[in-house]
């Protein structure tokens, strides 16, 4: 009788055993696997996939970083510079013309304090300026791939920006369709008439 009790306790103990080792094993392949699952591929950025495999050497320094990329220089600047950048040299042109409207402004007033009444030269003078406020009034219109639109797209957000960049292949068509219906002289008038306001207080 003691044997078999023996015995019956033994199966029991090796029962729990095992079952306790089997629990054991799934409770830890569920955790390798949830640990495998959790892990996520990292995927490589183009500015990644830019320097994979090759030799790269960088010093950074201020506004500017320099990359020796396979014997080949690259500069990265910030893309904030970059825009500013952009809408500053845009706006050289439109000013440029400004300026040269103010200058025939002050070579005419110049010209009727001298008392010069010749018809021609009072008729160039009123055409450099004609000319001029022209000019700048429609490339500050604010359609891409005119000055103003590149001044508008340094003052836009990174989503308004990427707008522009879409309608940018269609500017010319967009003018051409303005110009067609007069539609045109709405974006340009405002520029036109602060042109001739600031050119009046020179005269």
């Amino acid at each position: 009788m003691k044997r078999y009790l023996i015995c019956l306790l033994s199966l029991l103990l090796l029962s729990g055993a095992s079952t306790a080792t089997f629990a054991k094993g799934r409770k830890s392949k569920k955790k390798a696997q949830t640990t495998t699952a959790a892990a996520p591929v990292k995927k490589q950025s183009e500015y990644d996939k830019l320097f994979k495999d090759k030799k790269l050497k960088t010093s950074k320094g201020g506004i500017m970083t320099l990359h020796i990329v396979d014997d080949k220089l690259l500069v990265e600047l910030p893309l904030k510079m970059l825009n500013r950048d952009m809408m500053l040299t845009a706006l050289a042109g439109p000013a440029s013309n400004l300026l040269q409207a103010i200058g025939w402004a002050v070579v005419l007033k110049l010209v009727v304090m001298l008392g010069i009444s010749e018809r021609f030269v009072i008729s160039v003078c009123a055409a450099g300026i004609s000319v001029n406020l022209m000019l700048m009034a429609f490339n500050l219109i604010p359609i891409p791939p005119l000055d103003g639109g590149r001044i508008l797209r340094g003052l836009l957000p990174s989503s308004g920006r990427s707008l522009l960049d879409r309608i940018e292949p269609y500017g010319m068509v967009i003018l051409v369709v303005l110009m067609a219906g007069g539609g045109l002289g709405f974006f340009a008038r405002p520029f036109l008439e602060a042109g001739r306001w600031l050119v009046e207080l020179v005269l």
